[in-house]
């Protein structure tokens, strides 16, 4: 049974700058709250090392949010280290994701965009975000069945041809040496609620 944490809103969720910076990190390695402070990950936002205490107390609230699961345990300095990692997914095949219980589906997508945004806002932190070529664009839609047909169809072909050219982007830095641009790119269509207030939706336009 899931938590009353897990079905609050995104911005409850990340409302601490100080967990985007957890979730955009731990997405992509697993991680214990003292090795995050080890690790230096914090110290951008405190100006110091933080308490180990401090930090694990928003890996626990991350976690019941359902951002976070622990996935190991050990030992370190006479208590307990829970090592956690991010429950954010790229991608998941259709046929997989056509036998997921809702529930799990709207749980994926939650924790999928929680790590989108904290990849945002710490490249935006960071000063990052606005190199020279970046994209940031959005458009509000009007849609049928075809059109979002049509849309999604577009957007699945350039996700899929993101891989070959961060392969082909590999094999030259391979060759070259070079360590490269880390860089995120994404792709999102989803349905939006109507603007209206509901007395308006139920009672039509006129």
């Amino acid at each position: 049974m899931r938590s009353a944490k897990e079905h609050a809103s995104l911005a409850e969720a990340i409302r601490h700058p100080l967990r985007v910076r957890i979730l955009e990190v731990v997405n992509e390695r697993e991680m214990a709250p003292v090795d995050f402070v080890k690790g230096g990950y914090a110290d951008f936002y405190f100006g110091h090392r933080p308490d180990v205490s401090h930090i694990a107390y928003h890996f626990r609230e991350l976690a019941d949010f359902g951002c976070l699961e622990p996935v190991a345990w050990r030992k370190a300095r006479g208590s307990v280290a829970t090592t956690y990692r991010g429950t954010a997914r790229g991608e998941l095949g259709e046929e997989a994701w056509a036998d997921l219980p809702e529930d799990e589906k709207r749980a994926i997508a939650r924790a999928s965009a929680q790590g989108l945004f904290a990849r945002i806002d710490g490249a935006l932190m960071a000063d990052t975000f606005l190199r020279p070529g970046h994209l940031l664009s959005w458009a509000a839609l009007q849609l049928d069945e075809r059109g979002w047909e049509d849309i999604g169809d577009i957007l699945a072909l350039a996700f899929h041809s993101l891989g070959a050219v961060g392969e082909d982007s590999r094999e030259r830095l391979v060759e070259a040496g070079e360590k490269g641009l880390k860089a995120t790119a994404a792709i999102l269509l989803f349905g939006s609620p109507d603007p209206r207030a509901p007395a308006e939706i139920a009672g039509g336009d006129d």
